[in-house]
């Protein structure tokens, strides 16, 4: 069977020689608006070469799917090629999130791509930095790791406010009296244990489930603050 070829392959052959790349300098990457506003400085063996980012990904998607043909048809040829550096860290990296979703018991047997490119967890473990010892509060919907984390004194402007009971957000009365009494204030679509009501409607002290912090959180002219003490 011949090697199937597409457009994207006919890139120039002297790419093989490249020494090394990096991002050009002429604008930081966080204001482009696209891939055509993003270059890369090449050093070949011949000499230097600017390659737009859009080339460079049509390059790298031609390359893995010879690659990906190469690995169906005849999979032992690519036994021998060592893992690299970033390889192995990433199924370190991927193997450390597993094991965090499980113990949590999500299941990991039904992930999509788009759930695992979502993952703050995963995200968060390959920039190097360890799970957190039970979920975090989410901030509507998205992991919330920076209250946790916030040194302090760091104040976050949040929405919410409301009081209610662990009955209630469980959807059920028909619960134990302590479940009845746990009063809880949401924040930002989370809800947090309240502490003490220190002025009703105004300010109060919550904390969040499984980690010893305690945050003030008290109203505004133009809305709530959130505060750890």
């Amino acid at each position: 069977m011949n090697s199937p070829v597409t457009d994207r392959t006919r890139e120039p052959e002297v790419f093989q020689n490249i020494v090394a790349v990096r991002v050009s300098d002429s604008k930081p990457v966080s204001d482009a608006k696209g891939p055509e506003e993003v270059t890369m400085d090449l050093l070949l063996r011949d000499g230097p070469r600017r390659l737009s980012l859009s080339a460079a990904l049509s390059l790298m998607s031609a390359l893995e799917e010879a690659v990906d043909y190469v690995r169906r048809e005849n999979s032992g040829l690519l036994d021998a090629r060592p893992w690299t550096a970033s390889q192995l860290k990433l199924v370190r990296d991927t193997l450390e999130w597993v094991r965090v979703m499980q113990a949590a018991d999500h299941p990991v047997e039904s992930l999509t791509d788009e759930s695992i490119e979502r993952s703050s967890l995963l995200r968060r473990i390959r920039a190097g930095k360890r799970a957190l010892p039970a979920p975090p509060p989410t901030s509507f919907g998205q992991p919330w790791h920076e209250v946790l984390e916030a040194d302090p004194g760091t104040v976050f402007k949040v929405s919410g406010g409301q009081i209610t009971t662990l009955a209630e957000v469980l959807g059920t009365q028909n619960l134990s009296e302590t479940a009845r009494n746990h009063m809880m204030v949401q924040i930002n679509g989370c809800h947090w244990n309240l502490l003490k009501t220190v002025e009703f409607d105004q300010r109060y002290v919550v904390s969040f489930s499984g980690y010893p912090y305690h945050y003030s959180l008290w109203r505004t002219e133009d809305g709530w603050r959130l505060t750890k003490t």
